[in-house]
């Protein structure tokens, strides 16, 4: 005698193949199937088990109900409510926190000012003026300290310049998480590594990206000329063989004396004087950009790095000159 065992709910799920997550779930009324059916094609198209990579040269994991063990280990990802994620990234503080000169503590706060309310991303009113203001004020009375301690070196006006550098690095801690909050808001970023140079345009420091394993990224010989106009056109020209997963190109007024370097995987830039600074990034392996508004007259400095799919950097390129 034959007994008819009713599939289950969970029998149906285990058969079938794993469904996207947010896909919609079946009808428990569905249509009643054609007993005459068009026949199944024999040759399917097999699935790729590559991912997309997209414009930004991060890659595109689409999540399953069955996740691989590896997404949960990715440094630029988190799964969160069924919904793929970016980390943030943050300001790596420690470059402030462990400057210990009352003299390196009043300049790092002047530049933090200085760049962080002429940034587009953190002029007043994402950041308002009176925040600014604040910053000033305390690198003043920082070096007013100093100059006290000075005219009258006593175990009292020294201590007044510990404390105003205590108060000098409580701003900057505040400034910070104004930053990052900024830095890491999707209207502001699409990639990690973008969220890392929205950072780097504060003066603020960005902790690295990840711990990747793989080799860096060769550094990117470039070309440029002006084209008139306020334009300059810039090419890297390594051969047909590089190609990085994007590449970044940074020019500068020269006359602001910017000291740019890359320092474990870290891109780090210091200004002595006011100047114009801009940034442009290349996806899809892209090995040209140009530059617009260049003032008329003024010499820049341009260089570039490249980075690789896990967000590795190069070194910097050697620098080239070009007038507006």
């Amino acid at each position: 005698m034959k007994t008819n065992k009713k599939q289950t709910t969970k029998d149906r799920y285990n058969k079938s193949t794993p469904s996207f997550i947010g896909s919609i779930p079946k009808s428990k009324t569905s249509t009643p199937k054609n007993k005459t059916s068009t026949p199944k094609s024999k040759t399917s198209t097999p699935k790729s088990k590559r991912s997309t990579p997209n414009e930004a040269g991060s890659t595109l994991i689409i999540p399953v109900i069955k996740i691989d063990e590896q997404l949960l280990l990715n440094d630029s990802l988190i799964l969160s409510s069924s919904l793929l994620t970016l980390k943030d990234v943050l300001v790596m503080r420690t470059v402030f926190t462990e400057i210990s000169n009352a003299h390196k503590v009043k300049q790092y706060i002047k530049n933090c000012v200085k760049m962080g309310s002429d940034a587009a991303l953190y002029k007043n009113p994402n950041i308002l003026t009176a925040f600014y203001d604040d910053g000033t004020s305390a690198e003043e009375d920082i070096q007013t300290a100093i100059d006290d301690h000075t005219l009258s070196p006593t175990k009292g006006n020294l201590g007044k310049i510990h404390s105003k550098v205590i108060d000098g690095k409580t701003w900057l801690h505040d400034y910070a998480d104004k930053v990052e909050t900024i830095a890491n808001d999707d209207a502001n970023r699409n990639t990690r590594f973008q969220a890392s140079v929205n950072l780097l345009l504060s003066f603020l420091s960005s902790q690295k990206l990840n711990n990747s394993s793989k080799g860096n990224p060769e550094p990117p010989e470039i070309w440029a000329k002006s084209t008139g106009n306020g334009n300059a056109d810039v090419k890297i020209t390594n051969g047909k063989d590089y190609d990085p997963a994007q590449s970044t190109f940074i020019l500068v007024e020269r006359a602001a004396g910017a000291v740019i370097k890359i320092i474990k995987g870290q891109l780090s830039i210091e200004m002595a004087n006011n100047g114009h600074l801009v940034f442009k990034t290349v996806g899809k392996k892209g090995k040209h950009t140009h530059f617009t508004g260049l003032k008329s007259g003024v010499e820049y400095a341009i260089y570039a790095y490249a980075q690789n799919g896990t967000h590795q950097l190069s070194g910097l390129s050697t620098v080239v000159y070009v007038r507006g």
